[in-house]
């Protein structure tokens, strides 16, 4: 049984690659690209609020920032990143269900199931 939720699991990340690689290539939505130009606009030494202003919170436009003064403003650097994130999230939160579970579907209360 363990090893069947292993096999869905593969197949859920396989899935959840597929469509962030096919967003890597395929479109933009605006959201995206107020974070890319307000990162290239921190990482050219303008001030948030005072020379752009945005209703996003300001931690996505930090972080891109200083990729961005490294290697420059790419929106590919903003898409990876973004899938790098998510496939964080994917092995923390598998790595955390692992720890609470004891095998599919028995909640670890302390007691040993056998």
């Amino acid at each position: 049984m363990l090893k069947r939720n292993y096999i869905i699991a593969g197949i859920y990340l396989i899935i959840a690659v597929f469509v962030g690689y096919t967003n890597l290539h395929i479109g933009s939505f605006f959201d995206e690209s107020d974070y890319v130009l307000g990162a290239c606009l921190l990482a050219n030494q303008k001030i948030m609020y005072l020379d752009f202003f945005s209703h996003h919170l300001p931690i996505p436009y930090f972080v891109l920032s200083f990729l961005y003064f490294i290697v420059g403003c790419k929106i590919f650097l903003a898409r990876y990143f973004v899938l790098f994130i998510v496939f964080g999230a994917f092995i923390v939160s598998s790595y955390i269900s692992k720890n609470v579970y004891n095998g599919p579907t028995k909640l670890n209360t302390g007691t040993r199931y056998t």
